[in-house]
């Protein structure tokens, strides 16, 4: 029996922030736990997590389902990153879901430190 109602999928990445891996496992627990998605990913394609190929390759550190179709994105930002290069990848990659599924929101969070 899974602790959470919903499936993770993938595994976090090591960037160059110190704390980035262990961020987004964190959250990607949090979604999972919350009961408001039927999937969520750490680090996986949107099209893995609607199941359509055509949906966008785009990779967000974590990535959420919705009963509704809504997919949901959170990206934790490393030292070098530009959060506002991150919402506007979110926003773009989100932009090209195909029917039946559809944007939800785009969430930055604050940088990691360096390592």
């Amino acid at each position: 029996m899974t602790p959470f109602p919903c499936p993770i999928i993938g595994k976090s990445q090591n960037t160059g922030g110190r704390g980035h891996a262990k961020r987004s496992e964190q959250i990607v627990r949090l979604r999972a736990a919350s009961g408001t998605y039927i999937m969520v990913g750490v680090n996986i394609p949107l099209r893995t997590l609607t199941g359509n190929e055509n949906d966008p390759l785009y990779r967000p550190d974590v990535g959420g389902l919705r009963p509704s179709g809504e997919i949901d994105v959170i990206e934790i930002p490393s030292p070098t990153d530009r959060k506002s290069e991150l919402q506007t990848r979110g926003t773009t990659g989100l932009a090209g879901l195909q029917p039946p599924s559809h944007p939800g929101m785009v969430r930055v969070t604050p940088k990691c430190q360096r390592k």
